[in-house]
């Protein structure tokens, strides 16, 4: 099995990193935050078709833009675009996804160190579209979902922070079927971001 995974963002922020003194302060307020994660994945692997035996390759693409506003010293609220790209190829068969959010959140940070801590909730609506090569007719799907991050903030220099936080999100599954009921999945994972504070 092949698996290639590309975290954007750390390069991103290494490339923008310098060495100059950082003095721990707190964000304050009426300032701009820009920012988001991104990765890349490609999968090769093995799998049965019935009593067929096929090499199934997934690359999927995942960009999430960010944009919030701090409305008092280190609360800031905004909004998020995670946006989805998957394409599966097995054989002559291809199958494509393509997902969209649109999410509103709350974030606050702790203290005034180089290392803060911070809380998130954020809550939205979505979409995923199912293209097929070989099936007339697309699948739909739409979402909403909800959920809360902790993580933990380092600043690079006063304007370049790095993320790593740690969420649950309940996300509600409405396919675009009358044959077919809403259902509910639940998430937990890790992110690695950035954000440029101006």
């Amino acid at each position: 099995m092949l698996f290639h995974k590309l975290t954007l963002p750390l390069i991103f922020v290494l490339l923008l990193s310098t060495n100059s003194e950082v003095i721990g302060q707190k964000i304050e307020h009426k300032k701009w935050m820009f920012g988001g994660e991104s990765n890349m994945l490609t999968n090769i692997q093995n799998t049965s078709r019935g009593s067929r035996y096929l090499d199934v390759k997934i690359t999927q693409i995942q960009v999430t833009p960010t944009i919030g506003y701090f409305w008092s010293d280190n609360f800031a609220f905004g909004i998020a675009l995670p946006l989805e790209y998957r394409n599966e190829q097995y054989g002559s068969n291809e199958m494509i996804d393509k997902t969209w959010f649109f999410e509103t959140f709350l974030r606050y940070y702790f203290g005034q160190k180089r290392w803060k801590p911070f809380a998130q909730i954020d809550a939205g609506i979505g979409a995923k579209i199912t293209e097929y090569n070989n099936i007339d007719g697309d699948d739909k799907n739409s979402y909403k979902i909800y959920g809360g991050d902790i993580g933990i903030t380092y600043s690079l220099n006063e304007n370049i922070y790095v993320d790593l936080s740690f969420g649950y999100h309940r996300l509600r599954v409405a396919p675009d079927s009358r044959f077919n009921d809403p259902y509910f999945t639940d998430n937990l994972g890790s992110i690695l971001g950035f954000n440029i504070i101006l």
